[in-house]
């Protein structure tokens, strides 16, 4: 798992209880196999980061799926369409360059106007760009055979955030990460 604070687990209390642990936990409960996984994220990160970190990452064994999640950070500062296609495209390059058999399992941008923390008219504004960047983001996956947008479906009125009103909680990680299994496992049938 690569990428922001969702990857490094903001949220969680324990590791455990983040998005990619809970991924793999469903995947391994899906397939009914043992996965390993690592987590390479950062609280703050936005796209250029993660390009840059991406460098240092070592993996014992090529893997075969990378769970991403990175653009909000991008969105909160106001990063240029255009800087964000440049960048999503260089990353999506790195990454299948580096490990050409992994998957690539996009986690769409949220819908931030959604968020509990930011009052209007921000939370509007926000939730405008991230939905811009997210469209971007599906457009040129679409061009990554190996590489897939999971829209994020997480809807603060259904599902809970924790106490800083903008990551999710464990239990709604627990909930996008058997979504993002299962549509993996689906992908594996076809």
């Amino acid at each position: 798992a690569v990428g922001d604070s969702i990857i490094d687990g903001v949220g969680a209390a324990r590791i455990e209880d983040a998005l990619p642990v809970q991924f793999a936990r469903a995947l391994s409960e899906q397939a009914g196999r043992c996965v390993h996984w690592q987590v390479e994220g950062q609280t703050g990160f936005d796209i250029a980061d993660v390009i840059e970190h991406l460098e240092s990452i070592s993996v014992p064994v090529p893997p075969d799926i990378i769970l991403l999640s990175v653009g909000v950070n991008d969105v909160t500062g106001i990063s240029t369409t255009g800087h964000w296609r440049k960048n999503l495209t260089g990353l999506l390059n790195s990454l299948s360059a580096r490990w050409p058999g992994a998957r690539i399992i996009f986690a769409g941008l949220p819908p931030m106007s959604m968020f509990p923390l930011p009052p209007q008219p921000l939370r509007f504004t926000l939730g405008l760009r991230a939905a811009t960047l997210d469209r971007i983001a599906a457009e040129i996956i679409a061009g990554y055979p190996r590489a897939e947008h999971v829209p994020t479906q997480i809807n603060p009125s259904d599902q809970s955030f924790c106490e800083d009103g903008f990551h999710p909680s464990p239990e709604s990680c627990n909930l996008w990460a058997r979504e993002l299994a299962s549509m993996e496992m689906r992908r594996n049938l076809t």
